[in-house]
């Protein structure tokens, strides 16, 4: 029970940082809100994976990146056709396109949770290895 409160964190974290994405992209703050928002993303989804990876190990984080990936890209995708039609400019539901744009942000959010998860865990094993020591 406890992974899954981890893994509502991360989710409402990826919301977040959409809607706060969104927002300060029509604001007079944009060229440099957009990038500490994705920043504070980042840094807050980089401490839900690092939770997780030292309270549950390394099958469970993977698990969790899967996870988070799938969420991160239903949450885009709502948010898309419903509030914030700009992220699904020019796209329409079910089509060709759409699915194209799905497997695309799949992809690359996979990768960059990845990378993010291997980050994570790189700290994790300074920390670990210092504390030992």
């Amino acid at each position: 029970m406890a992974l899954a409160k981890w893994l509502v964190a991360g989710w409402l974290i990826q919301l977040a940082a959409i809607v706060g994405y969104c927002a300060i992209a029509q604001s007079s703050i944009a060229s440099s809100g957009k990038y500490a928002v994705g920043a504070l993303a980042v840094i807050a989804l980089g401490f839900v994976l690092y939770r997780i990876l030292r309270t549950f190990g390394t099958q469970p984080a993977l698990i969790s990146v899967v996870a988070l990936v799938v969420g991160s890209v239903l949450i885009y995708q709502v948010l898309a056709f419903t509030v914030y039609p700009g992220l699904a400019k020019d796209i329409d539901l079910f089509s060709a396109d759409h699915l194209s744009q799905i497997v695309w942000l799949f992809v690359t959010s996979a990768v960059a949770h990845a990378l993010l998860l291997l980050a994570v865990a790189g700290v994790s094993k300074a920390i670990t290895s210092q504390t030992h020591a």
